[in-house]
């Protein structure tokens, strides 16, 4: 299907309507304008636990990681430091953490 909708959408405009329908408005090969209505469904929220000790020297690239994945829903990410004596929690105090990132 999806090789189906990169075919059809050459030329494409995609308008959200709202959270779970976008319409693509799109001219088919035979040049008749159309309209496709297509549904996404919103997959649910996670919540990934990072346990830290003495991890200073991976846990950025760790989290980017996290960070970087394809997911329709919300990513939220708890690190929760147990105790590290290497500087793991300074650096994660240090990096711009966004409102998905929560430091326990």
């Amino acid at each position: 299907m999806k090789n189906m909708l990169n075919a059809l959408m050459t030329g494409k405009k995609v308008f959200k309507i709202n959270e779970n329908l976008y319409r693509v408005e799109t001219n088919a090969v035979i040049n008749e304008s159309f309209t496709l209505q297509i549904f996404v469904k919103k997959e649910e929220d996670v919540t990934v636990l990072i346990p830290v000790y003495n991890s200073k020297d991976s846990i950025k690239e760790t989290i980017e990681s996290i960070k970087k994945q394809k997911y329709c829903g919300d990513i939220y990410i708890n690190v929760i430091d147990d105790g590290s004596t290497d500087g793991s929690l300074e650096l994660l105090e240090s990096m711009d953490a966004d409102s998905n990132i929560t430091l326990i």
